[in-house]
């Protein structure tokens, strides 16, 4: 529980981030124009404006998948540590494996977007290293998508063996857990892949009224994903779930320090959260 909770905590500023700047900048495409313009807050330079939002939210997008993954492979190797001998180098070498592929990846966006700004022979180093960008995100995806099909079933079978070994205890906080990040990774898809699947066939469709509008929603999905990530976290981990549902009654009092929850003035009741 102590390992799902860092790694949320890591990739939470990621989410807040993007969500800020989107919330900040609004940005609306106008395909007419073939440009985005942006009606929030912040405005003006917006050439430069639009290359630094395309890169918060995308690597923040980056950040997000492979912290999922890692709660995963993480979760994998804390319940079968007890079962099985594996060397710790092999998780390291993945955990450092996704890094690296999620940096590089990063690079070679902010090299197709900067190399026509950038003039003399830097400008023609980064085009040449912008043109791996398509193999290499193709690589990238096969890498994260098939990562997390086989986790999940590695997870979901040796939860399945472990149901004979270990106590009721384990066995349902396994499960929690896994649904809690499967429904996250659910909620991700739904809120930015498909909403950026629609745009590029809106790309190849030559509409304008249907490119304008799947760009919108595209826009105001990424602006979601936040709240969306926050609902489902709370569902699916039942002592996060708890603790807001007491937060909410407005008879509970809640005491901080011990980190005991008493329900109703001289009801006696004391209800202790797990964290």
């Amino acid at each position: 529980m102590k390992s799902y909770r860092r790694l949320v905590v890591a990739y939470m500023p990621f989410s807040i981030l993007a969500t800020t700047s989107i919330t900040l900048t609004q940005p609306v495409f106008l395909n007419q124009a073939g440009r985005f313009y942006f009606m929030g807050i912040l405005k003006g330079f917006e050439e430069y404006l639009l290359v630094a939002v395309f890169l918060i939210v995308l690597a923040s997008d980056t950040a997000i998948t492979d912290c999922l993954l890692a709660i995963l492979i993480n979760r994998y190797q804390i319940i079968s540590s007890d079962n099985t001998k594996r060397s710790k180098l092999i998780f390291t070498i993945i955990y450092s494996f996704l890094f690296i592929t999620g940096v590089i990846s990063l690079l070679l966006v902010a090299c197709i977007m900067f190399y026509e700004r950038t003039p003399g022979v830097f400008g023609q180093i980064l085009y040449a290293l912008s043109r791996h960008y398509l193999p290499f995100i193709i690589f990238y995806q096969f890498t994260r998508i098939s990562g997390f099909i086989l986790i999940i079933f590695l997870n979901v079978r040796f939860g399945r063996q472990l149901q004979s070994k270990a106590s009721h205890t384990v066995i349902k906080l396994h499960k929690m857990l896994i649904r809690a990040v499967v429904s996250q990774v659910i909620c991700s898809c739904i809120f930015t892949r498909i909403p950026l699947f629609l745009v590029v066939v809106a790309l190849f469709s030559y509409d304008s009224t249907f490119l304008n509008v799947t760009a919108a929603i595209a826009v105001r999905c990424l602006n979601t994903v936040f709240l969306g990530d926050m609902i489902v976290t709370i569902y699916n981990v039942n002592p996060y779930r708890r603790f807001v549902l007491h937060l909410l009654n407005r008879d509970n009092v809640v005491e901080p320090s011990s980190g005991v929850i008493t329900t109703g003035p001289g009801s006696g009741r004391r209800i202790t959260t797990v964290f």
